[in-house]
């Protein structure tokens, strides 16, 4: 027996799930820093009388499943200082009429980061990934702790007097977008501007002389649709105040995005790779969400024949990671960086409710599957995928894009195709069928699919009496 015959929802290690046949007496710090891992991240649960490599059902009895409960509390008590939110249960299955039981270990998220490890005298501090546990990272533990005491970027002080005639960009801005002038008053409400006339961080990155390391943004144009240094046909950078950042953004994708037109009987409709609003939504929210804390980082912003991706430092504020999804309106992002919100709700180019992604998969809602916009959040950083509307085949998930956490076992020549097929959309047997150019036949249904299904790559359900499969993204992943 495995574990997801009796705990269905677990597919393989990842994020979520580490499985342990027993805990070690001898090596406690291989099990301990993956509760610590766990605390660290979004939490997750560790199975205990499983074994790690094929996850097969190994099993405790009763008077083992106390010893280990007990062994766990003293261990955690000793080495882990921080007040974890843990609890402890058993799942029981039958074996040769013998009951046995699995001990699952659930370790929530910790309210106060980070969470220390104390072994041999020594603070270690880890973060639970995608399947396995490592140190975390100087700019995770900062992460932490700034987000631990709340502290944001742009709320945080300077020793520069506000001067009006530093702020000329941003004021031509403001009144092309409200009509009027840049209003002290209105700026000092939400913290651009302390009671002593000092700037604060977010105030300053509006500043005609910000010229901040963390503000760098880098522009290259592709020849093809993938990456590579040699198809690089133009690059571009740059490093100043958030309103030249989004022009600058914008004159590079305008000059050199696509145009096209619609045909019809009396009159044409011209269509631009890109909708204006959408665009401009982008790229306000990778200026306005960015983790400024996060130095040596940039937006980067790579156009393509196919799509246009603008990649922000820091995950979606308050979501974490995210898989790519269609939806951008389908999940609720906290501010990362209030004053700068503010600052361009003040301006008028964010609302002040919601991201604008609405707005976004609004431009592109009479387009097909292959031409809307794609979202995910992944590795501390947020990506925003606009497929260019010339581009007739859109943007396509290819099978150089995917990678599995485990092979599959009886591979078969379609599988990949399939996989990539499958990664975004419930497809039918008639969908894939066509799609690969096959006959839709009892082997592609009940040899294929069903091996695919069985190992976990697809998930199958069922809509109006037709089976439909989706991609499993927990082990089939983009590259």
């Amino acid at each position: 027996m495995y574990l997801k015959d009796i705990y269905p929802s677990f597919v393989t290690e990842n994020k979520k799930y580490e499985c342990k046949q027993i805990l070690n007496d001898d090596k406690p710090l291989g099990w301990l820093k993956t509760v610590v891992g766990f605390a660290n991240a979004s939490g997750g649960i560790l199975f205990v009388g499983v074994n790690s490599k094929d996850f097969s059902l190994v099993g405790l009895d009763e008077k083992q499943v106390d010893k280990q409960k007990l062994y766990f509390y003293q261990n955690i008590k000793n080495h882990i200082q921080n007040n974890l939110d843990i609890t402890t249960s058993t799942i029981e299955y039958s074996n040769n009429n013998r009951n046995l039981y699995i001990l699952k270990i659930q370790i929530l998220e910790a309210k106060n980061k980070p969470v220390i490890l104390l072994y041999d005298n020594l603070p270690l501090i880890f973060v639970r990934r995608d399947g396995y546990t490592s140190p975390a990272t100087y700019e995770e533990i900062r992460h932490m702790i700034l987000n631990n005491i709340e502290v944001e970027f742009d709320t945080l002080p300077t020793d520069i007097k506000f001067n009006i005639d530093d702020f000329k960009q941003m004021n031509d801005f403001c009144y092309k977008n409200t009509g009027k002038n840049i209003n002290v008053k209105h700026l000092s409400s939400f913290n651009f501007i302390d009671e002593n006339n000092y700037l604060t961080k977010g105030g300053f990155l509006f500043s005609d002389k910000c010229q901040l390391d963390n503000t760098k943004i880098v522009c290259n144009q592709y020849k093809d649709n993938n990456r590579g240094g040699d198809f690089i046909i133009s690059t571009s950078s740059y490093k100043g105040n958030l309103i030249g950042a989004y022009f600058f953004i914008e004159q590079f994708v305008y000059s050199r995005m696509n145009h096209s037109y619609i045909k019809k009987d009396n009159y044409r409709i011209d269509i631009d790779a890109y909708p204006k609003r959408a665009l401009f939504e982008a790229i306000i929210n990778s200026l306005a969400h960015r983790d400024y804390f996060l130095n040596g980082t940039e937006i980067s912003v790579d156009l393509f024949p196919n799509r246009l991706c603008i990649t922000s430092p820091g995950s979606l504020y308050g979501v974490g990671e995210l898989k790519p999804t269609y939806k951008l309106s389908s999940f609720l992002s906290k501010r990362r960086n209030n004053v700068v919100c503010s600052t361009f709700v003040y301006l008028k180019a964010m609302e002040a409710k919601g991201t604008g992604f609405e707005k976004i998969e609004q431009d592109y809602s009479s387009f097909d599957i292959r031409h809307k916009p794609i979202i995910f959040s992944k590795n501390n950083q947020f990506s925003i995928i606009l497929p260019d509307l010339t581009y007739k085949n859109g943007v396509d998930i290819s099978q150089e894009s995917i990678q599995l956490t485990k092979p599959i076992l009886n591979e078969s020549i379609h599988d990949f195709a399939i996989l990539s097929f499958c990664y975004f959309t419930k497809k039918s047997v008639k969908d894939i069928s066509s799609y690969l150019k096959v006959a839709n036949s009892s082997y592609l249904r009940n040899t294929i699919l069903k091996n695919l299904c069985s190992q976990g790559f697809l998930k199958e359900s069922v809509e109006k009496n037709t089976k439909l499969y989706e991609t499993n993204l927990d082990i089939v992943k983009l590259n």
